[in-house]
C-alpha cells in the first residue's frame, strides 16, 4: 500500500488554445509518514517537455522546480503544482489523455496517478492584420491593426497589457533563479507586478529586480539573483525574452484579439549597432516568430514621426492647418490634364525616452488633386544621443545625495543656509542667455581651501563605511566641510571630483557596485533604491509645476525657476543613522532644506541636451524645419520646447511653439503605432495614395571587410538601406577566398564571417508571375527586370512604389534570387561575389563561380562581437553613482 495519497487526481481542461501561456493546477499530496518521502515521477506519454512539476520547498511555502526525476514530500499535506506550457512546440494537438505516475521509495510497487485530459486543443487563428512592439528602456507597448475592424477608423490601437494600462514597465522581478533559467512558469514577475513585489518583499539580494535588460543586450552575460539570494550569470536575451513572452501573451489573450500574432514590426534606437539588432531579433526567434515575419525596418524616432504625419493628413481639419503652414513650399502640378498642388514638409522627430534621445528627419510631399491625395514619404536620416529620462532622474539624484551628505556632515549649518541666508556670488563665466545662471559660487567657509587637490593627499580612507560609526566618518566629514563652498556652487554638476564624491558616498553610501570588480554592498543598494524612488517622484512634481506655471511661455525668466522646488522627505529613510545624524530629519522642515529647484535640474542636464541639439542640427543641415514632434515622456519638460524655440544664432530652430507638437496621450504609443502604420501603408488602402518606397531603414556605420593589403573595402556605406541594391566584388586574387571577415564601423566590431568553404544554400526557385499586391498589370504579367524596376524611380513613382511593396512581401532569399535572375550578367571572367543588405539588417552573399553555379550564404554571427565592455558609469542603475 502506498504511503501517500493524492486528492483530486483528475485534471480536466475543456478548450485550450496553444501559445497562450502556461496553465497551472494545484494538487494536494498527503504524506502519511512522519518523515519526508521521496517520490519517483514517471510519464505514460513519451514527449512531456511541456509538463513541469513544482513541489514544496523544505521549510517554506514557496515552490521550486522539480527536474522530473523525483519529488520530495514533507509529512502531512503538500501542495504540488502541475504546469502545462502551451507555448511548447510539443504541446498536444486536438485532444490529449495521459497519466503521471508517482511511486514512493520503499513501496511495494503500488502507484498513485494524476489523470490529465484536454478535451479540445486548438491553434489560435492568425491575427488578420499587423502588429508592432516597442520594447522600451522604461516601458513597453504593442499596437495592433485589424484589417477589417480597424479599416473604418484607419488607426492602430493599443491593447491593455498590465491591468488598465497599455504601457507595461520593462521590469523583471526574479522570484526563483532555477525556474527563470529554465523558462518555467513562476520564475519571474513582469511589469507593475514586479515593482509591487520588490517593494513589498524584503529580498536578500536586490539584483532580483532587473531594470536594464535593454541596456545590457550587447553584453555576453549579466549577474542576476532571485529574492532568496540564489543567482548566477544569465544571457541578457533571457531577460528580454521573459518580457516579450509576457507582452505577447497579454496581447493575444486580449478580449478583442484572441488570435496568434505572427507578423510583427520591431523598433529600436537609431544608433543601435548591427550586433544589437541581431541579438534583439534572436529574442523574437526564440519565441517562435518566423524570420520572414519580422520587420526591423524602422527605428523608434522615425516610427513616431510617421505616426504624427499620418494623423495630420488623414483628417481634413488637421490637413488644412498643415497646408497653411506649408504655403511657402507650394508648387503647381499638371499630371495628364489633372491640376493640383504640391506641398513639401520637413519634420524633425524628437523622441526623449527613458534610455536615449532619438532623432529622425522625414520629408513628406503631399500632392492634392480635386478628387485625390497622394503622400510620398522619405526618411532622410536618423541618429541617437545616449541620454534619456533616467539620466534626468540621475541628475536630481546627485543633487539630493550631495545635500543629504552636507546635512549629515553639519546639520545646523545646512539648515541655516538653506533656510534663506544670502551670500554674495563670485564672478562666473558668461553662459548662453537662455540657460539658468550657475547656482552659487566659491566662498570662504572657515575650513581652508574649497578646491580639491589634483590627487588624493588628505589621508582619507575610501574603505571606511557609513556603518563604522562617527569616528570613521570624520575624514569624510572634514573633506565635505573644507569644500563646502565648492560643493554648494556646483551642486548640479555632473562631477565634483573623485575624492569629494567618495567622501559624499561615505556620508550617505549609494555606490553598491562601483565597478565590475568591487564587492556588492547591500546597505548601499537599499539607500540607492530609496533615493532613486524619491528622485523619480520629485522630478515629476517639479516638471508638473513648471508646466503649470510656465508651460506656455516662449522664453521664460529663468530666475523664476529657482522658486520652483521639490523636497526630500526623510521620514521613511531606510537608514536609521540619518535620523541620528540629522536632528530635524523627521521634521517637515527637511523637505525645504533637502530640496532641488527646477533651475538646478535644468542646469544639470543642459550640456547633454545641447549635445543632442548639435546632432539634430547636423541631421537637418541647411533644410528648413516646418514642424517638430515630441514623443517619450521626458519630452514633457518645458526646457526641451524652449530650446527648440530659440533663435538660430543661439543654437535653436526658431520654431514657434504652435509648430511643436506633443501628444500626451500618445507620448509612448506613437512609436509602436507608427511602426504598425508602415505595414498598413505598404499593404492596404487607407483612403488616399501613399508612397513609402523610400521610407527605409538606416545604417549608422559602414559595413566593410579588409583587403589583401589591410585596407578597407566598404560593402555598404552608412545611410539608407536599399533592398534592391547590391555590391559586386571581384576578389583581389585568382582563387575565390574561403571566407570574408566583415566589420561594422571599426575593426573592434567584428560582425561575423561568410564561410564560403561550406556548401551554402541553393537559390530558391522564383515564379515570375506578378506577386500578390502588385500594381495593376495585364493578367499573367511578370515583375519588371531589376534594371527596369530601378528606372521606374525617376519615372512612374506610383508603379515603382507598388512593385516595391509587392516584392518586399517576398522572403529575402526569394527576392535575392529574383534579382540574381533579372540583373545583368557580370562582366568578370572569374568568380565574383554579390552582397545584399536587407532592411532587417541581415547580410547575404551570393558566390557566383560561373556557369550558373551560384550559392547563397548568410553572415555567420560572431558572439564575440557582442561582448562589449560594461561601463558602470553609463548605466544609471549600476550603483556606480
Amino acid at each position: 500500500m502506498a504511503n501517500f495519497t493524492i486528492h483530486h487526481p483528475l485534471l480536466v481542461f475543456d478548450t485550450v488554445h496553444r501559445r497562450t501561456g502556461s496553465l497551472e493546477r494545484a494538487c494536494i499530496f498527503i504524506n502519511q509518514l512522519a518523515e519526508p518521502l521521496s517520490l519517483k515521477v514517471d510519464f505514460d506519454f513519451p514527449e512531456h517537455s511541456w509538463v513541469q512539476i513544482y513541489g514544496p520547498e523544505d521549510g517554506g511555502n514557496e515552490n521550486v522546480f522539480i527536474d522530473g526525476q523525483s519529488l520530495s514530500l514533507q509529512p502531512g499535506e503538500n501542495t504540488v503544482l502541475i504546469s502545462f506550457n502551451t507555448d511548447n512546440f510539443n504541446f498536444p494537438d486536438k485532444k490529449f489523455k495521459g497519466r503521471i505516475a508517482f511511486q514512493g521509495e520503499g513501496d511495494d510497487g503500488s502507484r498513485e496517478w494524476i489523470e490529465i485530459l484536454f478535451e479540445n486543443v486548438q491553434d489560435l487563428a492568425p491575427f488578420p492584420g499587423y502588429a508592432a512592439i516597442d520594447l522600451g528602456t522604461s516601458s513597453s507597448t504593442v499596437s495592433l491593426y485589424h484589417i477589417q475592424r480597424d479599416a473604418v477608423r484607419r488607426m492602430p490601437w493599443n491593447p491593455k497589457l498590465d491591468g488598465a494600462d497599455a504601457n507595461i514597465p520593462s521590469v523583471l522581478f526574479i522570484r526563483n533563479f532555477r525556474k527563470f533559467m529554465r523558462g518555467a512558469e513562476g520564475g519571474c514577475l513582469v511589469g507593475r507586478q514586479a515593482l509591487e513585489a520588490y517593494r513589498s518583499a524584503d529580498p536578500k539580494d536586490p539584483r532580483c529586480l532587473q531594470l536594464n535588460a535593454k541596456r545590457v543586450l550587447g553584453l555576453p552575460q549579466v549577474l542576476i539573483a532571485d529574492e532568496k539570494g540564489n543567482g548566477g550569470f544569465a544571457d541578457p536575451r533571457n531577460l528580454l525574452q521573459a518580457l516579450l513572452k509576457f507582452v505577447r501573451e497579454q496581447s493575444q489573450n486580449h478580449a478583442e484579439v484572441r488570435s496568434l500574432i505572427k507578423r510583427v514590426s520591431v523598433t529600436y534606437p537609431p544608433a543601435w549597432s548591427y550586433q544589437e539588432i541581431i541579438r534583439l531579433r534572436e529574442v523574437f526567434l526564440r519565441l517562435g516568430f518566423r524570420e520572414e515575419a519580422l520587420d526591423f525596418s524602422l527605428d523608434e524616432a522615425s516610427a513616431a514621426g510617421l505616426f504624427y504625419l499620418y494623423t495630420w493628413v488623414r483628417e481634413r481639419d488637421s490637413r488644412n492647418r498643415l497646408i497653411q503652414d506649408l504655403l511657402d513650399s507650394e508648387e503647381n502640378l499638371n499630371e495628364n490634364g489633372r491640376q493640383g498642388k504640391r506641398y513639401t514638409l520637413h519634420l524633425l522627430s524628437f523622441d526623449f525616452g527613458g534610455g536615449s534621445i532619438d532623432l529622425a528627419l522625414i520629408e513628406a510631399k503631399m500632392d492634392l488633386f480635386p478628387q485625390a491625395i497622394r503622400l510620398s514619404l522619405a526618411l532622410l536620416g536618423s541618429d541617437s544621443c545616449d541620454f534619456g529620462g533616467d539620466q534626468v532622474t540621475l541628475a536630481l539624484f546627485r543633487i539630493l545625495k550631495r545635500r543629504l551628505a552636507m546635512s549629515i556632515c553639519e546639520p545646523a549649518r545646512m539648515r541655516k543656509e538653506r533656510a534663506g541666508t544670502k551670500e554674495e556670488p563670485a564672478a562666473r563665466s558668461p553662459e548662453p542667455s537662455w540657460l539658468p545662471p550657475r547656482l552659487g559660487a566659491d566662498r570662504r567657509s572657515g575650513y581652508g581651501t574649497f578646491l580639491l587637490p589634483d590627487s588624493p593627499s588628505r589621508g582619507w580612507n575610501p574603505a571606511l563605511d557609513f556603518r563604522d560609526g562617527s569616528e570613521a566618518l570624520e575624514p569624510s566629514r572634514r573633506m565635505v566641510l573644507e569644500n563646502w563652498g565648492y560643493l554648494n556652487a556646483r551642486i548640479s554638476s555632473k562631477s565634483v571630483g573623485e575624492e569629494l564624491e567618495g567622501a559624499i558616498d561615505q556620508l550617505f553610501p549609494t555606490r553598491f557596485l562601483p565597478s565590475g570588480d568591487e564587492i556588492y554592498r547591500l546597505e548601499a543598494r537599499r539607500n540607492f533604491d530609496w533615493l532613486w524612488n524619491q528622485a523619480e517622484g520629485l522630478k515629476r512634481r517639479l516638471f508638473d509645476e513648471v508646466e503649470r506655471l510656465h508651460g506656455k511661455d516662449i522664453f521664460p525668466d529663468f530666475e523664476c525657476l529657482r522658486e520652483i522646488t521639490a523636497g526630500l522627505a526623510l521620514r521613511d529613510a531606510p537608514n536609521p543613522k540619518i535620523g541620528e545624524s540629522i536632528p530635524w530629519a523627521g521634521d517637515p522642515v527637511s523637505e525645504r532644506v533637502l530640496s532641488a529647484s527646477a533651475a538646478e535640474v535644468f542646469q544639470a542636464i543642459s550640456e547633454p541636451l545641447e549635445a543632442a541639439f548639435d546632432k539634430a542640427q547636423r541631421l537637418v543641415g541647411g533644410k528648413k524645419i516646418d514642424r517638430v514632434v515630441f514623443s517619450g515622456q521626458s519630452s514633457r519638460m518645458p526646457m526641451v520646447r524652449w530650446m527648440f524655440s530659440r533663435p538660430h544664432n543661439e543654437g535653436g530652430f526658431s520654431i514657434p511653439p504652435a509648430k511643436i507638437e506633443f501628444d500626451a496621450e500618445n507620448a509612448k504609443a506613437a512609436v509602436s503605432k507608427g511602426a504598425c502604420l508602415l505595414q498598413v501603408l505598404r499593404e492596404t488602402v487607407v483612403g488616399f495614395e501613399v508612397d513609402v518606397a523610400d521610407f527605409k531603414a538606416h545604417l549608422p556605420a559602414d559595413i566593410y571587410y579588409l583587403g589583401v593589403e589591410g585596407d578597407r573595402k566598404v560593402l555598404f556605406d552608412s545611410g539608407p538601406i536599399d533592398d534592391f541594391a547590391y555590391v559586386e566584388i571581384v576578389p583581389e586574387f585568382s582563387a575565390l577566398p574561403k571566407y570574408f571577415s566583415v566589420f561594422y564601423g571599426s575593426e573592434h566590431h567584428l560582425l561575423g564571417q561568410f564561410l564560403f568553404g561550406e556548401e551554402g544554400e541553393e537559390l530558391p526557385a522564383v515564379s515570375f508571375k506578378a506577386p500578390k499586391g502588385a500594381p495593376d498589370t495585364p493578367p499573367g504579367s511578370v515583375p519588371p527586370a531589376h534594371p527596369e524596376l530601378l528606372k521606374l524611380r525617376a519615372g512612374d513613382r506610383t508603379k515603382y512604389a507598388g512593385w516595391v511593396a509587392a516584392l518586399l512581401k517576398w522572403p529575402d532569399e526569394k527576392r535575392i534570387a529574383w534579382m540574381e535572375a533579372t540583373a545583368p550578367a557580370s562582366s568578370s571572367s572569374q568568380g565574383i561575389y554579390r552582397f545584399y543588405l536587407t532592411r532587417n539588417h541581415q547580410l547575404y552573399a551570393v558566390r557566383d563561380a560561373g556557369k550558373n553555379a551560384k550559392r547563397l550564404y548568410r553572415l555567420k554571427n560572431c558572439e564575440a562581437a557582442a561582448s562589449s565592455a560594461w561601463d558602470p558609469s553609463a548605466d544609471p542603475f549600476s550603483g556606480a553613482q
